[in-house]
């Protein structure tokens, strides 16, 4: 399936809500806009999930990419078996292929899982160079992939030592509210992430749980002394990788 739109639609009370996947061929270059997904009580408010399976390296053109989530209302999804996200952006079985994602301008809240899960977790797969840009995130669940147990806004995960390293995601222009940890990533070194001018108000602004090399440059983080300051967010690097946030913003890019 590619340049197709799914637009304006209400999807409530299903198993889940909208879902993306490669199972019969290449999916991409469609926008999934204006929607309200909500109260699907067993899954993702939208799933984009691929099961391309290949034992050796393959291209990443016959799995997902180019998928655009824009302007969207995803709340309240997988409340009942605790499995759902407002976005997740999934490779299942080796050689699942999911690239160049953007998940831009929505409200994602009250869901299961973060707001935004990106999920690697086999051999040959690549989950890679994703915009998460512009959303309102707030009130979202933990996920056990990255290892949270408190209110999650966006997690990135990859398994080690089976799941390939997470690269060129970017997650900016984002405003979290009530959530314990707003951005968190583990995955194994070579993975990087970069996040800016995002307003950070959780106890935990960025987590860093594996070795990956973050750049959390020129956010808000709830006061204007910056991270680790009395009032402010904080961050957490908690096995040898790497997170950069200076400078801080000194009043918040968007409230």
């Amino acid at each position: 399936m590619h340049h197709s739109t799914v637009a304006n639609n209400l999807v409530e009370q299903n198993a889940g809500g909208i879902l993306i996947s490669d199972d019969t061929g290449p999916n991409h270059d469609n926008l999934i806009s204006g929607n309200v997904v909500r109260d699907n009580p067993y899954d993702c408010g939208i799933t984009i999930a691929s099961h391309h399976f290949s034992l050796a390296p393959v291209d990443p053109a016959v799995g997902i990419y180019h998928i655009v989530v824009e302007g969207n209302t995803s709340e309240r999804n997988g409340l009942i078996s605790g499995e759902g996200a407002g976005v997740g952006i999934f490779t299942g079985p080796p050689g699942g292929q999911n690239n160049g994602d953007v998940v831009i301008d929505n409200v994602l809240r009250g869901n299961a899982l973060p707001g935004v899960a990106i999920h690697s977790h086999a051999p040959f797969q690549s989950n890679n160079n994703h915009q998460i840009v512009g959303n309102t995130i707030a009130d979202n669940g933990p996920d056990s992939d990255p290892g949270t147990t408190v209110p999650t806004g966006i997690s990135i995960s990859s398994d080690a030592p089976a799941g390939p390293p997470i690269t060129g995601v970017l997650i900016s222009d984002n405003v979290f509210h009530r959530e314990s940890i707003d951005i968190v990533m583990n995955a194994p070194a070579g993975s990087s992430m970069q996040a800016h001018f995002n307003s950070l108000t959780g106890d935990v602004g960025v987590a860093n749980y594996g070795a990956a090399s973050i750049g959390a440059t020129a956010n808000w983080w709830g006061c204007s002394k910056g991270p680790g300051a009395p009032a402010c967010s904080t961050v957490v690097n908690a096995d040898g990788g790497a997170v950069a946030v200076d400078p801080s913003l000194t009043k918040p890019f968007k409230e």
